[in-house]
């Protein structure tokens, strides 16, 4: 039987999410609060949802209402011992419900079907609608129900989109975003336009109706289409409402010259209030026009740092939320401290991050242009200098600087920079040698490794500082549902424990995210399994009590680590932990280009028997041609102790003998069925190129395929990308293009090293064979894979504004391509200037 919220809850919702101001919000809020008092358990779960900040989306930014998770588990907590269904899909779609949460509920519903069931008789109400909506776009009522078989995005879209829409047809806008991604699921992976054109339907009536967020959105996708007047209009208004964001669009387009004459003095009188009230964009904004455009580099340098404080703030504040990306201000960074340019030189410092941004710009593509060319030209300095540790190498520096040259706006961006030493820090340096670094001269990164190196460890120690316990409280159900806790008490630790017991949880552990510490619990014929980690000793022990598990949590909870008396030490677990260890000092050694540290740690650690350090050993010998060097690290791999390093060095060793098939054909086939035989499934795929080839078996096309197909139902993205070329014959023409189809879409969907050659060639399938709607999602895909750094989808993109006559579109990923290494673009860069139309046209 359908329910309805009394009026006083009506007005509350709309007050605060059908208004667009704080005033009614604010109204709203107490509102709810006047009908919880009186008894209303759904006022409740709706009070808490109004203190759970425009972060989450619960509330809109222009409310005003602040984060208080305080309130937000007071109130839950009021609203489930009120029984009230909406109280648990209010809890869930923020962050789950705690361990006595869920033991109230399954007090109160016996089963979560129960509480469905109770919740549904909400869904004709905006906001019942709206929830259900949210809460299965979420994962959320999977994870509550725990049942997972018919979990997938596809399934999550289709069970959502009925719950939106009946939301937003009723005027609750607060579901739009989900709503257009949802309808843009659709239409990138089903060619399905019809939610679009709903979704537009809906975002014009609620921009008609003056919403500041639909305003702004709007705006963004006219941004998006490179309308840009059009876009600023929509800025304009959603500014005008008071959506002080659409601001940061403003003065954008005017830095930039979007759909207005380029006006720096006016983009700062934009960003300007927004980076004092603490909007990180903006500062990042300000810093660039400063070091590029002004020159002003003890400006551009201030906001730069003002950034990186305000990201550590909004860490300390929000633990739980990941830190905004801060890596474009890096290089302008390096440029000043590396010069002395409106800061104090810090030279050192700034050579191992100009060297380690470098490399993670050209390996990652994380930079724009002139930026990489920034930091290549640095590098090239560098090495001319000898700095940061390194040696001088005069070669490496050429190479560096002919490499930033080839940027073809280097003359607009670099070649009116200072490049000479300043006098200044010259004059400190020679000073600071002999006579050491004087108090006043210090800085804060005087003694850092690098600049991302410190500011990862103050937004590590910001967030600890934020928690309310050190220890995160993570369980995991019998299905795989898993949920973690950042604000708990101990309480929460002992139901965990008592659930684990009666086997509602799988598993309940105390970690840290940023350390390898952890406590562990399981339940299992009526024992319990304890499993720790401290101070880099593994520890296992077992009882039957269930005060003894409470005790140990709870020693735990409060830092006391172990009582090493009741436990018994892991030798081998103590030992992976030392490999591990000297691993992570192997990974920072190539992460800061030290080759001669990373092959150090390397042999250190396979000197300890670390069999996964000799497989990277071989690893290397195979890539530098040395079949012998990577045979023998390899074989010394299979005779440790570990499993896992065993079947590593099994795989590796099949992978290395295929290389010579007439020599070691038969080895290469028993290494990989060997590892296959112990459970690694990508082997399949390597034994389908083996019999696709006739490497230590008789070529079979219909074997290869048999392996494949295997390969596909273990989920390994690589085989399915095998299986689909088989799909195109040796002229490059699709054959069994549903077959094709059908293993690339799975390959797309999986986040993997091979996602964007899935990208690539399924794009290619639909473009030579597919519908007009299929060749849309092509260049979706295509785009897709270029923003994920894959030069050769850049590249094809180029060839399609070509042959649409885009010739400035065309150039601008040409040009981007070959900035990426791309060898065809950078010869088709070349050979610009022989087509006589084109460069009549450029």
């Amino acid at each position: 039987m359908a329910k309805e919220f009394q009026p006083i809850v009506h007005e509350a919702i709309n007050l605060i999410w059908m208004q667009y101001d704080s005033a009614s919000a604010q109204r709203g809020q107490e509102r709810l609060y006047q009908a919880a008092v009186a008894g209303d358990a759904d006022a409740w779960g709706l009070l808490a949802r109004s203190y759970m900040g425009a972060e989450d989306g619960a509330v809109w930014e222009t409310s005003g209402l602040s984060v208080d998770e305080a309130k937000v588990d007071e109130c839950i907590k009021e609203s489930l011992m009120g029984g009230s269904a909406i109280g648990v899909l209010c809890a869930i779609a923020h962050r789950g419900l705690y361990p006595s949460e869920l033991d109230l509920v399954r007090s109160k519903w016996g089963t979560m079907e129960k509480v469905l069931a109770a919740a549904q008789e909400y869904a004709d109400e905006a906001m019942g609608a709206y929830l259900f909506g949210i809460g299965y776009i979420q994962n959320a009522i999977f994870g509550l129900l725990d049942k997972w078989e018919d979990d997938s995005r596809e399934a999550r879209v289709n069970l959502a989109l009925p719950y939106l829409e009946k939301s937003l047809e009723q005027g609750l806008s607060i579901g739009l975003d989900a709503y257009w991604a949802c309808a843009d699921f659709l239409y990138e992976e089903l060619g399905d336009s019809d939610k679009l054109e709903k979704a537009a339907e809906f975002e014009c009536h609620f921009c008609e109706a003056g919403m500041p967020q639909a305003l702004f959105h709007r705006g963004k996708r006219y941004f998006r289409e490179m309308e840009f007047q059009k876009a600023r209009e929509y800025f304009e208004q959603a500014a005008a409402n008071g959506y002080q964001k659409a601001n940061y669009w403003l003065g954008y387009t005017l830095r930039h010259g979007f759909g207005v004459v380029e006006d720096l003095p006016q983009a700062v009188e934009y960003f300007q209030p927004l980076a004092e009230s603490g909007y990180v964009p903006a500062m990042g904004q300000l810093a660039e026009i400063y070091f590029w455009n002004a020159k002003d580099y003890a400006a551009a340098f201030s906001w730069c740092m003002k950034m990186l404080e305000a990201i550590v703030q909004e860490a300390r504040w929000q633990p739980a939320v990941g830190s905004y990306e801060y890596e474009m201000i890096l290089p302008l960074m390096c440029y000043c401290l590396y010069y002395g340019r409106g800061t104090t030189i810090e030279r050192e410092v700034a050579a191992r991050t100009i060297i380690k941004e470098t490399r993670l710009a050209e390996a990652e593509g994380n930079q724009s242009e002139e930026k990489l060319a920034l930091l290549r030209y640095l590098t090239a300095e560098v090495y001319d200098n000898g700095s940061g540790g390194l040696p001088k190498d005069k070669e490496k520096a050429k190479t560096y600087r002919e490499k930033a040259r080839a940027y073809e706006d280097f003359g607009h961006f670099l070649d009116e920079m200072e490049w000479a030493k300043s006098s200044e820090g010259i004059g400190n340096r020679l000073a600071w040698r002999f006579f050491g670094r004087a108090k006043g001269t210090r800085t804060v990164l005087t003694d850092a490794e690098d600049i991302r190196s410190w500011q990862e460890a103050r937004i590590t120690e910001a967030r600890q500082q934020g928690r309310k316990q050190e220890w995160r409280l993570c369980v995991l159900r019998p299905n795989g549902g898993d949920a973690s806790y950042l604000n708990y008490g101990k309480v929460e630790i002992s139901k965990a424990l008592e659930l684990l017991s009666q086997g509602v949880y799988r598993r309940v552990m105390l970690d840290q995210p940023e350390s390898d510490d952890y406590l562990l619990a399981e339940y299992e014929a009526e024992t319990l399994f304890f499993y720790a980690n401290y101070d880099g000793i593994r520890y296992v022990r077992q009882d039957k009590a269930l005060t003894v598990a409470v005790r140990c949590f709870e020693r735990w909870y409060n830092n006391e680590g172990v009582d090493a008396a009741a436990w018994q030490e892991d030798e081998q677990g103590t030992r992976r932990n030392t490999w591990r260890e000297i691993m992570h000092r192997a990974n920072r050694c190539a992460e800061n280009g030290d080759e001669a540290g990373r092959l150090a740690a390397l042999n250190e650690a396979a000197a300890l028997d670390c069999g996964r350090a000799m497989v990277a050993l071989g690893k290397d010998c195979a890539a530098r041609g040395d079949f012998k060097g990577a045979a023998c690290w390899y074989q010394k791999a299979t005779l440790m102790d570990d499993e896992d390093d065993r079947l590593a060095a099994w795989y590796w060793l099949g992978r290395l003998y295929m290389e010579k098939p007439k020599e070691y054909g038969l080895e290469a086939r028993y290494y990989l069925e060997k590892a296959l035989d112990g459970g690694v499934p990508w082997a399949l795929v390597q034994l389908g190129n083996c019999a696709l080839s006739g490497i230590g078996m008789t070529a079979s096309r219909d074997k290869a395929i048999d392996y494949y197909e295997q390969g596909i139902a273990a989920g390994d993205p690589e085989a399915m990308i095998a299986r689909a070329a088989l799909c195109c014959d040796a002229e490059g023409n699709w054959q069994d293009t549903d077959t094709a189809v059908n293993c690339l879409e799975k390959a797309v969907a999986e986040q993997s090293d091979w996602q964007n050659d899935a990208r690539l060639m399924l794009a290619n399938v639909w473009l030579q064979t597919g519908s007009e709607a299929q060749q849309k999602k092509a260049e979706y895909l295509l785009q897709d894979a270029a923003d994920d750094g894959c030069d050769e989808a850049q590249l094809q993109l180029a060839y399609r504004e070509k042959a649409r006559g885009n010739n400035a579109a065309y150039w601008e990923k040409l040009r981007k391509a070959a900035s990426e290494g791309n060898e065809k673009a950078k010869a088709d860069m070349d050979n610009m200037y022989v087509d006589t139309a084109w460069s009549e046209n450029l």
